[in-house]
């Protein structure tokens, strides 16, 4: 993927100037979610995954895991947000 011809130095485009603000504006609210306080369970909690997609092997990971556990007396529980979840 390229970057667009307008972030050239020298470019004679007013994208720029027309895009800059609204860049302060994303940076702010990026800002705000993550300096948002996060939910802190009573419950111990694992997670797996990361921003790999896919083939990682995240989900034998969590079977075994939760093999371990249960083995080990343990009633473990999934949480899954799904592809795409929220």
């Amino acid at each position: 993927m390229m970057p667009p011809l307008f972030w050239k130095s020298g470019s004679s485009s007013l994208w720029p100037y027309i895009l800059s603000p609204l860049s302060y504006i994303w940076a702010k609210e990026t800002e705000r979610r993550l300096n948002k306080k996060g939910y802190i369970s009573s419950l111990p909690v694992i997670c797996i995954g990361n921003i790999t997609i896919g083939g990682s092997g995240k989900t034998q990971a969590a079977i075994k895991l939760a093999q371990f556990y249960q083995e080990n007396g343990y009633k473990p529980v999934f949480l899954s947000r799904g592809y795409g979840g929220s």
